[in-house]
């Protein structure tokens, strides 16, 4: 036999088994559960951040798309307009409210309670406003009843903050209906002629008042 013969046939060595390739930690993966966790804690307080965000300048306001007629038309308007919202609540003696009654002036409407927490904040600051603007601008500041404990929960914190402006009352749930209330605080501002500018879910301050107010009655005239 020649040497190549020779040499082919003698018993070859096994091959050394193959390494398998060292998975590496799916650092992805691991980022993304870490992620997701950390939004579930604290997406709650992002949510509750941009609802009470404030309006730094009379430019973030959305803009004022109203056009205000004579001061004497509102006054003595015998129908309001098409799309005007009305309310009825009651006041501490027990005497219907209607919203309609306050045709003619701008009219700030604020759904609260005693046990929220965010509207007992921000309860002083409508206070001030209502002190520096009262004299132009209507408040209705609406107490949910149906939701407290007790029915004389939401005057008794009236009264233990010191608070000067008028309070309302839902007692039957129907004002929170009519403008589907899902959670408060909620403020909607109204022109003179009854129609809604802005609903704003969320704690307001002072300063998001004021503005709001303001531009509400440079627009109105």
């Amino acid at each position: 036999m020649d040497e190549e013969r020779i040499e082919s046939m003698q018993p070859q060595p096994p091959e050394a088994p193959a390494v398998p390739e060292k998975k590496q930690p799916q650092l992805w993966a691991l980022l993304l559960i870490v992620i997701l966790i950390g939004a579930s804690m604290c997406g709650g307080g992002f949510l509750y951040r941009a609802l009470s965000e404030k309006a730094k300048t009379p430019e973030e306001l959305p803009s004022v798309n109203y056009t205000q007629t004579a001061a004497d038309d509102f006054e003595t308007a015998a129908e309001p307009a098409a799309d005007a919202v009305d309310l009825t609540v009651f006041d501490g003696d027990g005497n219907p409210v209607r919203l309609s009654d306050r045709r003619g002036k701008i009219v700030i409407v604020n759904f609260w309670a005693s046990w929220c927490r965010p509207c007992g904040k921000e309860l002083p600051d409508f206070d001030a406003a209502y002190q520096t603007y009262g004299d132009r601008v209507d408040f209705m500041m609406v107490n949910l009843t149906q939701m407290e404990d007790d029915a004389q929960d939401g005057a008794a914190l009236i009264d233990r903050l010191g608070l000067t402006f008028p309070v309302y009352f839902d007692t039957d749930g129907n004002a929170a209906d009519r403008f589907d209330i899902q959670g408060i605080p909620v403020t909607l501002f109204l022109w003179p002629d009854g129609t809604v500018y802005q609903k704003r879910v969320g704690m307001l301050d002072y300063e998001t008042l004021d503005l709001y107010i303001q531009t509400m009655i440079e627009a109105a005239g």
